[in-house]
């Protein structure tokens, strides 16, 4: 590799890297300013060009030229195409990891941009010919045209992408029908179009979670439905209007979905919004009236026992489907005294936090809303029902008095 640095080299790269830096600085520009894009675009779009800069020296300094002043395939592919691409793969991945972009999404937009190197060092390094004219030229281009089209259709081909049956299935799917439905049929429609326009990419509805682009809608006063209608069709009328010194936030809420949203849809994320709070804010110290003998509650709290819901989250793996534990030390649901002993606090503090500092038991708090929670109790309680007390049908758990009663502990596992 011999590198040539002279007045020309260093005019040419001059030049380059100047254009490159001003086109980023452009574009953060616009960023901010007219388009009010988020920063993300910004970052991604340097991440994108500024490897750009290594080509430009290798190729402005003449790394894979010999001494004779020639250059040839191996040498351009691997000192050009190799280098440039390693720095390409760094700058994305970090930057897009950093964003924390899915990986799928992150390898895909590699490959394509390491395309685009290609064909650009391909056609400054193209093999040495007379330049065509007329006609000649026209069919050159459309040649190249064709082939870097197929070149790209084939990589998609490759490459993961969205399943065309099921884009089409959703814009199939029949449209939200609230008629003679009940409250909670309402909410759980609501919760549904609440996922299907994916809402949870801005905003997280679960206590605790962290703040996206949007805050917690589990922990604000969203109003009345009329204001809660308002936010969603138009956000920027009065919701917003406390950040108009600020562009990124006062724009960053969408105001088309009053467009797409049916009446129904509407009514119905409207409704799951209104009582997202007292739906989710359960007490951390009482099982909610009635759930020991609810059935349709004992089966929700299976799932979540046996990984249907969350695989990470599988109870079952140490505590056994049936109850009686695989690992030593784990409690037998079917017998053991303490399901009758624990304080309804005590038993939501142990799946929650952990049973102690150094203890095996995981504090599921971060996988597990409160509510989650309290289904699993539920369904932890019915081993014991049927084990000890042979009751197959849900029954009522007493509350531990005197004694025996294993009351909560201070927070020892922070």
């Amino acid at each position: 590799m011999g590198f040539t640095v002279n007045a020309e080299s260093r005019n040419k790269f001059k030049q380059k890297a100047i254009g490159l830096l001003a086109a980023n600085v452009l574009v953060w520009a616009l960023t901010f300013t007219i388009y009010k894009m988020p920063s993300s675009f910004g970052v991604m779009f340097s991440a994108f060009t500024l490897p750009y800069l290594v080509y430009f020296a290798l190729s402005d300094f003449g790394a894979a030229r010999s001494a004779t002043g020639g250059t040839s395939v191996p040498r351009v592919i691997g000192y050009y195409f190799v280098l440039s691409g390693a720095a390409m793969i760094v700058t994305l991945w970090g930057a897009a990891s950093l964003l924390k972009f899915p990986p799928i999404f992150i390898a895909t937009m590699i490959v394509f941009a390491l395309l685009g190197l290609f064909l650009f060092i391909f056609l400054e390094f193209k093999p040495d010919m007379a330049e065509p004219t007329g006609l000649k030229s026209l069919n050159n281009m459309l040649i190249l045209y064709a082939g870097t089209s197929a070149l790209y259709l084939f990589t998609s081909t490759v490459l993961p992408q969205y399943e065309p049956e099921n884009e089409i299935a959703k814009l199939k799917q029949a449209t939200l029908s609230l008629a003679g439905a009940d409250k909670e049929t309402v909410i759980k429609a609501g919760a549904q179009v609440f996922k299907d326009f994916e809402c949870f990419n801005c905003h997280n509805n679960a206590p605790g979670g962290e703040v996206k682009r949007g805050p917690n809608l589990s922990e604000i006063d969203m109003g009345k439905p009329e204001k809660i209608t308002e936010s969603i069709v138009d956000p920027y009328k009065e919701v917003l209007k406390p950040f108009a010194d600020n562009p990124k936030v006062a724009r960053s809420m969408p105001d088309y979905y009053g467009k797409q949203l049916s009446k129904d849809e509407l009514v119905a994320m409207v409704t799951y919004l209104e009582n997202l709070k007292s739906a989710l804010h359960v007490s951390t110290e009482n099982m909610p009236e009635g759930w020991w003998t609810n059935a349709a509650i004992v089966a929700e709290g299976q799932k979540l026992y046996e990984g249907v819901v969350n695989p990470d989250v599988a109870c079952h793996v140490c505590h056994g489907k049936d109850g009686k534990p695989l690992f030593e030390g784990a409690p037998d649901f079917t017998k053991s005294p303490d399901m009758e002993n624990l304080t309804e606090a005590r038993w939501f503090q142990i799946i929650k936090y952990g049973y102690a500092k150094d203890n095996p038991m995981s504090a599921w708090g971060e996988m597990l809303s409160d509510e989650q929670i309290w289904k699993v109790a539920a369904y932890e309680w019915s081993f014991y029902s049927k084990g000890k007390l042979g009751k197959a049908d849900p029954v009522e758990r007493p509350k531990p008095e005197g004694t025996a009663a294993i009351q909560a502990k201070e927070k020892y596992w922070d």
